[in-house]
């Protein structure tokens, strides 16, 4: 349920003024969305309820420990510090699926859980409190149960567009495109290439051997025009597929044993009373969990490897364009270029529509960014520097210098992706959430794909999924 969505379900503000005037005895804010909410549940009630000063008084206070104590726990399990909802969603769609991405579990929470709120709170109450104007069957505690029933069964239905390498529909007024089509792997994959051909059009600085290297290196020779071209990439694909497809059933099977090795670790943690012997299945746990994300990032983009090698890409475009050798690097440059000015752009729009929400965390980070990126250290590979040569010592000095510029700009992106998550968990504030989210995650996509590595573009396609993926290759931004 989107925030639109959300308002939505609460009453269109025409309460009862007496049952206004109750509430706002009771300490509740006129206009609130308690006062909405509490008022909607005795309105459904009064008409065959007993409507006494003493009935009424009693169901208000029903209502609003009903209403608190769910405020309280949804947001100490779902929104906190320690967000132990979403590890259970983490445990659970790993457990499930075999595998789980960030993606994945965002897609849970943010659609499936936070979006629905007002939905779960009303089932919470039906199912603990029937009835507001009778015996009080409500007992807070019954709250945390009820979420984390909700959040193990919300992780079974992971939206298909949120699987890696699948699209959403995300905000047109965000993207300016319009959504994808319906949810089939064709048209998923059309639908990235159509993407990927407006990105690498001449408009963006694109050449038209820049657009060829870029089609035929993901196998999607069919869209460069050329006959030769669509069936090497097909014969390519052919060989390459069995051999493909048995080792990702492999690093399948892997994670499975992995998931049940650390389910199984995990409750024999929980039920042993011996410190020591807990303190050695932390470190187990702790152990078989990086296992686990390892093997699951190879999952996420294994897709990748089954795309044709640079070498194989070169010997398919000899004869077809000009310098072959150099075109991917060119190509790579122009994404990294394309980048920087997404970060510029973000960074402005962000300055311009919010100048006084944007938090002082994401404005300092932001400041410390475009200083970082101003003052890239010469290259430890060159041999003269302003026309004197490098001596071995220079050298190696510079190697030090370029070394803590990568470590830094390591740290610059922690920092970015803890601020998109902290994003994630905050209450939406669409007017507010968007621009924050989008300038985070261009920050992520310029040091991630063209500072720290030269990979560009392409390699994000095995890590990105959803709203990221369609962010990552969208051409057309507010």
């Amino acid at each position: 349920m989107s925030g639109a969505t959300e308002q939505a379900a609460l009453p269109d503000g025409n309460a009862d003024p007496t049952l206004r005037a109750l509430l706002q005895a009771h300490r509740v804010k006129a206009g609130s969305e308690v006062e909405e909410i509490v008022a909607r549940w005795l309105q459904r009630e009064l008409a065959h309820c007993p409507d006494t000063p003493a009935a009424l008084g009693e169901a208000v206070q029903i209502a609003l420990t009903v209403y608190n104590a769910f405020q309280d726990t949804f947001a100490h399990v779902f929104q906190g510090e320690e967000c132990k909802g979403v590890e259970l969603v983490r445990r659970t769609i790993r457990s499930h699926y075999g595998f789980v991405t960030q993606g994945m579990v965002e897609a849970v929470v943010d659609r499936r859980i936070l979006d629905r709120r007002l939905e779960l709170l009303d089932a919470c109450r039906t199912k603990y409190q029937p009835t507001l104007f009778g015996p009080r069957t409500f007992d807070p505690k019954q709250v945390r149960g009820f979420l984390v029933r909700v959040a193990r069964i919300e992780s079974l239905h992971v939206p298909k567009d949120a699987l890696p390498g699948q699209l959403a529909a995300t905000d047109p007024a965000t993207l300016g495109a319009s959504p994808p089509p319906a949810d089939t792997d064709n048209q998923h994959w059309s639908y990235l290439l159509d993407l990927l051909d407006e990105l690498w059009s001449p408009a963006n600085g694109f050449t038209w051997p820049q657009r060829i290297e870029g089609l035929v290196s993901i196998g999607a020779g069919e869209r460069t025009g050329d006959t030769d071209l669509r069936e090497r990439c097909a014969r390519l694909l052919e060989e390459n597929w069995s051999a493909w497809e048995r080792q990702r059933q492999l690093l399948r099977r892997l994670a499975s044993q992995l998931t049940q090795r650390f389910e199984a670790t995990r409750k024999r943690r929980n039920t042993t009373n011996d410190l020591t012997e807990r303190a050695e299945l932390d470190r187990r746990l702790d152990e078989l969990d990086q296992r686990l994300q390892r093997v699951e990032q190879r999952l996420a983009g294994y897709h990748a490897r089954l795309w044709p090698r640079p070498g194989q890409v070169k010997e398919m475009l000899t004869g077809k364009v000009a310098s072959p050798s150099n075109v991917r690097k060119r190509r790579i440059d122009r994404e990294v270029i394309l980048l920087h000015a997404r970060v510029t752009a973000s960074r402005a729009e962000l300055s311009r529509v919010l100048p006084a929400a944007v938090p002082e965390a994401i404005r300092r980070l932001s400041n410390e960014i475009v200083e970082h990126l101003a003052s890239v250290p010469p290259s430890p590979g060159i041999h003269k520097y302003h026309g004197q040569k490098v001596s071995p010592e220079a050298r190696r000095q510079l190697r030090q210098a370029h070394s803590r510029w990568l470590a830094a700009g390591r740290d610059f992106l922690a920092q970015a992706r803890a601020q998109l998550r902290s994003l994630f968990h905050a209450p939406r504030q669409p007017a507010i959430r968007w621009p924050l989210q989008g300038f985070l995650a261009d920050v992520e996509d310029l040091l991630e794909l063209g500072v720290l590595s030269h990979r560009g573009i392409l390699g994000g396609l095995g890590h990105r999924s959803g709203w990221r993926l369609e962010w990552l290759l969208s051409n057309d931004r507010p």
